[in-house]
C-alpha cells in the first residue's frame, strides 16, 4: 500500500506572504511614528527610513508571483 504523502506544513507561498506583510507592517510603522509632521518631511523620513526594505519587498512579491502563479497585491 502506498504511504500518503503528508500536507506541509506551511508552503513557500505562505512564507512568502508572511514576510511581505512584516516589512509592509514595518513600513506602516515609520509611517505612523512620523504621522503630525508636515506631509513633506514625514515623506522624506519614510523614504529615507525605509530605502532599504523596499528592494526586498519588491523581491519577495517576484518570488511569491514565481511560486504561486499570482500577483501578491
Amino acid at each position: 500500500m502506498a504511504r500518503k504523502q503528508p500536507e506541509p506544513i506551511i508552503t513557500h507561498s505562505e512564507i512568502y506572504s508572511r514576510a511581505i506583510r512584516s516589512i509592509q507592517d514595518e513600513i506602516k510603522a515609520w509611517e505612523d511614528r512620523c504621522e503630525g509632521l508636515p506631509q513633506e518631511q514625514k515623506d522624506d523620513i519614510v523614504c529615507r527610513s525605509t530605502a532599504h526594505l523596499r528592494p526586498k519587498l519588491e523581491a519577495l512579491k517576484e518570488m511569491y508571483r514565481f511560486e504561486s502563479g499570482d500577483e501578491y497585491d
